[in-house]
């Protein structure tokens, strides 16, 4: 049986988080402009 602490575990807990960090980086700012262009064609 695993342990929770594995380093396999950690391994995926650190690539889910880089993997967060990047794509609220990339999409973040795309979101907020379509807003803008939203709100403003409205």
């Amino acid at each position: 049986m695993n342990s929770i602490l594995s380093y396999e575990n950690l391994v995926h807990a650190v690539s889910g988080a880089i993997g967060s960090v990047t794509a609220m980086t990339i999409f973040y700012p795309l979101d907020t402009a379509r807003l803008i262009l939203q709100a403003y064609l409205l």
